[in-house]
C-alpha cells in the first residue's frame, strides 16, 4: 500500500470542511455550558470545573480508543462515536440539574465530543491519509476556518436564544447532536475514498493487558526524545490553558455579571472570527516555518493572556483579551495536530502519536483546571492562578525555541519501532 499521501483532492477537503463546520457547532457548546450551567442551574466552583475539564481530562482516555481504533473495524467505530459523542449531547436537553449535565457532558466529551478524545485517531489518519506533506497546513487551515466558522454562527444563536429564553438548551442540543451525527456521516465518506482506503497502517498486536497502552506510549516517549520534549513544552502550555478555561466562567458570573450575548460575543463569537481571518495564513506559516517554531511564537504570544484577564472589568476587556487569545491559539490549533502528525515520521504512526499528544493532554487536565478554581476559591482573587499560567505559558515557549535548535541536529534517538520489545 502506498505510503505517501495524494495532493489534495477538492471533494475531500469540502466534505472534510463540511464535516468540521458541523463540529465546529459542538464548540459553542462547550463554551458555553458551563456560562449556563452557572446561571440556569446555579453550578457551584467545583461543579462548574469539571464541566470547564470534561473534554481535556477525558482525552487521557485517548491512547485507549486509539487500541479500539487499530483492532475494529471502521463502520464499528463509526457506531461507536455516534452512541457516546451524539446521543449524550441530545440527552442533555431533558436535564433537570446540574449533575445530569455534568454525567451527559462527561461521557459525550470520552466519546469525542470535543472534536478529541475517541475523534482523534480518526482525524490524524484522515490527515496523513488524504493530504501531501508540502500541502498540510493549508488544508487544515481549511479544515479548521470551517469549524471556526460553524462555532461562530452558532455562538450567535445560542447567545441569542438563550437571553430570550434560559430553557433553550432543550431546542439547540438536540439540533448540535443531529449535526455531530451529519459530520460522521460526512467523514465516513471519505474513509470510503481510495486515498484512504489504501494508506499504509502500522501493524499492531492484541493488548496483552489494560496497562499494554500506556506501556508502549512510555516507549515510544523514551525513544523518541523530540516527540518527548514536543509533549514537554505542550504540557507547559497546558498548565496556563487550563487554568484560564477554568476560570473564565467563575469571572464572567462573579466579576462581570455578563449576559448570554455578551459571554457568546466574547468566547465564542470574536475567537472564531479571528481565527477565521488568521487561519489561511497560518498554514501557509506552518507549512514553511514548520509546527515547531510556530508552537514557539504562539505560546511566547499567549503568555501575556493571562495578565490582560488579571485587569479585565468589563465585556469590553473581555473582548480584547479574547481577541489576544485567539491570535495566539490559531497557531496552537495547527501545531496541536500538526506536530505530532509531523513527528511521527512514519505516516502509519500518526493516528498513534496523536493519541499520545491527547493522553497527556489528560494528564494535565486532571491537574490543574482544579488548581485554577482551587486557588480562586481558596483566596477569592483571580491573580494568583493567573501568574502561574502565564509562567506555563513562559516556560512552554522556551522549551518548545529550544526543541526548535535541537531539531536541525542529527536523530539523537532510534527510530520507535511497532515493537518495542
Amino acid at each position: 500500500m502506498s505510503s505517501t499521501a495524494p495532493a489534495i483532492n477538492p471533494r475531500t477537503l469540502a466534505m472534510h470542511s463540511a464535516g468540521a463546520a458541523c463540529f465546529g457547532v459542538m464548540q459553542a457548546v462547550i463554551v458555553i455550558l458551563p456560562f449556563l450551567a452557572r446561571q440556569r442551574f446555579h453550578a457551584t466552583n467545583w461543579q462548574t470545573t469539571i464541566l470547564t475539564a470534561a473534554v481535556p481530562v477525558t482525552q487521557f482516555f485517548t491512547i485507549f480508543w486509539h487500541h479500539i481504533y487499530a483492532r475494529c473495524r471502521l463502520r464499528t467505530y463509526f457506531i461507536l462515536l455516534a452512541v457516546t459523542a451524539c446521543v449524550p449531547i441530545a440527552l442533555i436537553a431533558l436535564a433537570t440539574s446540574v449533575w445530569h449535565v455534568m454525567a451527559l457532558f462527561a461521557v459525550a466529551a470520552l466519546g469525542g465530543a470535543g472534536n478529541t478524545a475517541a475523534m482523534s485517531p480518526l482525524n490524524a489518519d484522515l490527515l496523513r491519509s488524504c493530504y501531501a506533506d508540502g500541502s498540510r497546513g493549508r488544508a487544515l487551515g481549511v479544515i479548521n476556518a470551517s469549524q471556526f466558522a460553524g462555532a461562530m454562527l452558532a455562538g450567535l444563536a445560542i447567545g441569542a436564544m438563550s437571553d430570550r429564553d434560559a430553557d433553550s438548551f432543550r431546542v439547540y442540543l438536540p439540533c448540535v447532536a443531529a449535526m455531530m451525527f451529519g459530520a460522521l456521516l460526512l467523514y465516513r465518506g471519505i474513509c470510503l475514498g481510495e486515498a484512504f482506503r489504501t494508506r499504509s497502517r502500522a501493524i499492531v498486536s492484541a493488548a496483552s493487558s489494560l496497562w499494554t497502552p500506556l506501556r508502549e506510549m512510555s516507549a515510544i516517549l523514551r525513544a523518541d526524545k523530540r516527540f518527548a520534549g514536543y509533549e514537554a513544552a505542550f504540557m507547559s502550555y497546558g498548565v496556563g490553558w487550563m487554568i484560564c478555561t477554568a476560570l473564565i466562567p467563575a469571572l464572567a458570573t462573579d466579576k462581570l455579571h455578563l449576559s448570554y450575548s455578551d459571554y457568546s460575543r466574547a468566547m465564542i463569537v470574536v475567537y472564531q472570527l479571528m481565527h477565521l481571518a488568521l487561519l489561511a495564513p497560518m498554514g501557509w506559516v506552518a507549512d514553511r516555518a514548520g509546527p515547531v517554531k510556530l508552537a514557539a511564537a504562539s505560546f511566547l504570544w499567549l503568555t501575556g493572556y493571562p495578565l490582560i484577564l488579571m485587569v479585565v472589568s468589563s465585556s469590553t476587556w473581555l473582548l480584547v483579551a479574547s481577541v489576544m487569545y485567539a491570535i495566539g491559539m490559531v497557531g496552537v490549533q495547527l501545531t496541536w495536530t500538526l506536530g505530532p502528525v509531523s513527528l511521527a515520521g512514519d505516516p502509519a504512526k500518526a493516528p498513534h502519536y496523536l493519541a499520545i499528544h491527547g493522553t497527556m493532554v489528560g494528564f494535565r487536565g486532571v491537574v490543574f483546571q482544579g488548581l485554577g478554581m482551587a486557588l480562586y476559591a481558596w483566596t477569592g482573587r483571580f491573580e494568583i492562578p493567573l501568574v502561574i499560567g502565564a509562567a506555563g505559558f513562559c516556560w512552554a515557549a522556551w522549551r518548545m525555541r529550544r526543541l526548535a535548535d535541537e531539531m536541525t541536529a542529527p536523530p539523537i534517538a532510534e527510530e520507535y519501532r511497532d515493537d518495542p520489545e
